[in-house]
């Protein structure tokens, strides 16, 4: 057959309704984007749970020996694989007073250079004041202003929250000054992603030895968040999800759907092979007439994947999206090989029996 023979029959079949497009997209459409939601919405609140845990503080870890941290060792923890941020934060038995509010001072903390780091999720200036954003709100401060205490005046380099989610308290509403001595701190804090599985390790190698062999001398170890768990694995939750089916149940059912599209048109298949219409020229029809119903829900399903990743972190957005699509993809794939298997199994000799069962 003539191309354009090829083309004008296809559009007829498409049009008079002969290959059911509307049926079969609908059919196809609802199974397979319900399937994608599904598993999209799934991957999506593992995400959720893991920014959840980390940004509670859930993913720090924490050893407290007052008097006894090593803060040039604590430091060095910013450059061992896996390791978001670490520092060292003491109690310096002082409190911040505001010119503004003498009565009202806020507890103040020392820490390391890197130590605001794990409060704030980003690298922070190396001088200046970091408050709570409580505290910065009722002082009416921003990164930038400048803090006037009754010792001095000092800008305020950054803002962190430390909200009451079950994180140790000690922190709310304060003022943390970066140390200008080498005096030992009282606790070192290590902020891995994914969590580390040597945290207590490293912790313990910034403790500074002691002969005091009491229970009150030993380091206490520890998680800054535990209200979440102790741990966090997001590998093992991603493959034991509900929705982990979702694709070969997509592409079962293109399967079955293609290959049910063409088996009704048996009879008509048949007969028109025994009028002489080739094979291949058949093939390619069929292959036309379930593009019609098979592109247009892939279509969508792309938009579909895209509205529901978009929400995502950007360093998340591809895989969602990927996880989406590939829905979609693999039932359409399949679909057309349900209708090739079908149109395989339709024979010239076998049209007097198609009649007979139909």
């Amino acid at each position: 057959m003539k191309v354009t023979s090829l083309l004008r029959e296809t559009c007829r079949n498409i049009l008079s309704g002969t290959t059911r497009t509307a049926l079969f997209a609908g059919v196809f459409g609802l199974i397979a984007l319900a399937l994608l939601v599904a598993d999209v919405t799934s991957v999506r609140q593992i995400v959720a749970s893991a920014d959840r845990f980390q940004s509670s503080g859930a993913s720090v870890m924490t050893i407290v020996a007052e008097g006894r941290i090593d803060g040039t060792v604590c430091e060095s923890f910013n450059h061992t694989a896996g390791v978001r941020s670490a520092g060292a934060i003491r109690d310096p038995g002082a409190q911040l007073r505001v010119a503004a509010l003498p009565g009202n001072p806020l507890p103040l903390r020392e820490v390391s250079p890197s130590f605001p780091a794990i409060l704030t999720h980003k690298k922070v200036p190396s001088g200046g004041l970091f408050l709570e954003v409580d505290a910065a709100k009722t002082l009416g401060l921003r990164i930038g202003s400048t803090l006037v205490s009754t010792s001095g005046a000092a800008p305020i380099a950054g803002i962190y929250a430390y909200p009451a989610d079950g994180r140790r308290q000690g922190l709310g509403y304060a003022a943390l000054e970066v140390a200008t001595d080498h005096r030992a701190f009282d606790e070192c804090w290590i902020d891995g992603w994914p969590q580390l599985s040597n945290a207590a390790t490293l912790l313990l190698t910034a403790v500074i030895p002691s002969n005091d062999a009491s229970e009150k001398g030993k380091p206490l170890l520890g998680q800054l968040n535990p209200t979440l768990g102790t741990t966090f694995d997001g590998a093992q939750r991603f493959s034991d999800r509900v929705s982990r089916l979702a694709a070969p149940v997509g592409a079962l059912a293109g399967l079955a759907l293609g290959y049910v599209s063409v088996r009704l048109r048996r009879i008509e298949l048949a007969s028109a092979l025994h009028s002489g219409v080739g094979r291949i020229d058949m093939c390619i029809m069929i292959t036309l007439e379930a593009a019609s119903w098979i592109v247009p829900v892939v279509v969508v399903g792309f938009a579909v994947s895209a509205s529901l990743a978009v929400d995502s972190a950007p360093e998340d957005w591809g895989r969602v999206l990927l996880i989406g699509v590939r829905i979609p993809v693999l039932a359409a794939a399949a679909s057309f090989t349900g209708a090739g298997l079908a149109l395989a199994m339709t024979r010239e000799r076998h049209l007097f029996r198609y009649f007979k069962d139909r």
